[in-house]
């Protein structure tokens, strides 16, 4: 469930949330493809999650079109449409899961809030560490314990 949140090459301050052994998947002719031993990167603010062009074109990813209604973090600047594809991907203590990503210029994955929407994230700044599980597990409890904690607020 823990990865560590590890200081940049040379840097003091701990790095963005980085999860190391992240998988793709697909298939193409009848044969699977598969990269393994990637680095993603967790961007709550994304929308939609990322991979590299490089590895979209090496694996073979048939293009769903393009995703044209993205925007930047001030929505002032106007982005170009990005091609759309379909992958596999795995995620360490999460598993596979079927999910439409856009395909750009970058060295890592980036999980959107696609991903993220699922999950519940962890952090324990103070040691460097975080983790993730599934949401499924823990939402219903969460929601029984903020109604309840609602009810005694309220007047």
């Amino acid at each position: 469930m823990w990865h560590k949140i590890g200081p940049p090459r040379g840097a003091a301050k701990p790095a963005p949330l980085l999860i190391s052994g992240v998988r793709l998947r697909s298939h193409w002719q009848g044969h699977l493809i598969e990269e393994a031993n990637l680095v993603a990167k967790l961007d709550t603010a994304a929308s939609i999650s990322v991979i590299p062009l490089h590895i979209a074109h090496k694996m073979r990813l048939a293009s769903r079109g393009v995703h044209e209604n993205l925007k930047s973090f001030d929505e002032g600047i106007q982005l170009d449409p990005y091609p759309l594809f379909r992958v596999e991907m795995f995620i360490p203590k999460y598993g596979w899961t079927i999910l439409d990503v856009i395909g750009c210029k970058r060295d890592n994955i980036l999980l959107g809030r696609d991903i993220c929407n699922h999950m519940l994230l962890i952090a324990d700044w103070r040691n460097c560490w975080f983790g993730m599980r599934s949401g499924m597990w823990f939402h219903d409890a969460f929601r029984v314990l903020f109604c309840r904690l609602l009810k005694q607020v309220k007047p």
